[in-house]
């Protein structure tokens, strides 16, 4: 599957350091923590399996998750031992690159239904939904939502980009 450019990409911002998102640290960990209550809706592709039954879904694996977005998103915050993070004051990061794990989730993001439980080992199975893209909008709500409230010109769109916002400018007639 051939993916689609991220944000970063698109925007030229990926290895020029002349243009640059200028989000708050805060604003930063608030997106980060969106995307990461997200995770679970792209286990699919990294798939947690229960024990001693492959192929049940019970979760995502996050060791897989981690290494893969760094490698399509290089310029993700990262801390200590190489886990995603939220930078704290000081730290140098990119705004560009929130922008494309933003991208990612949207573009991966499935419903899922919780199914058999597993009384035993205690966990359900995840039940993917292909048709449905309830979760997307949902998605989308809450990061536009968050543009929004801290005024950033941006919009994730219905094809999972996000793009600059075309401010309105209105002539008024004498």
């Amino acid at each position: 599957m051939l993916e689609k450019k991220l944000f970063s990409q698109r925007e030229h911002m990926r290895d020029n350091d002349k243009y640059k998102i200028n989000i708050t640290y805060k604003e930063y960990a608030i997106i980060l923590e969106i995307c990461k209550n997200y995770f679970t809706n792209i286990a699919w592709i990294f798939p947690s399996y229960m024990p001693g039954e492959p192929g049940v879904i019970i979760g995502v694996d996050d060791d897989k998750l981690n290494a893969w977005l760094l490698l399509i998103v290089p310029k993700l915050h990262i801390k200590g031992g190489g886990w995603i993070t939220v930078p704290e004051i000081g730290d140098a990061y990119d705004g560009a690159a929130i922008f494309d794990l933003v991208e990612y989730v949207a573009e991966h993001i499935k419903d899922y239904s919780l199914g058999k439980f597993n009384d035993l080992l205690g966990y359900f199975e995840l039940l993917f939904d292909e048709e449905s893209n309830d979760i997307f909008y949902e998605f989308k709500m809450k990061i536009n939502k968050l543009f929004d409230n801290i005024e950033l010109p941006y919009t994730l769109n219905n094809n999972r980009q996000i793009q600059k916002k075309h401010s309105r400018i209105y002539v008024l007639n004498k």
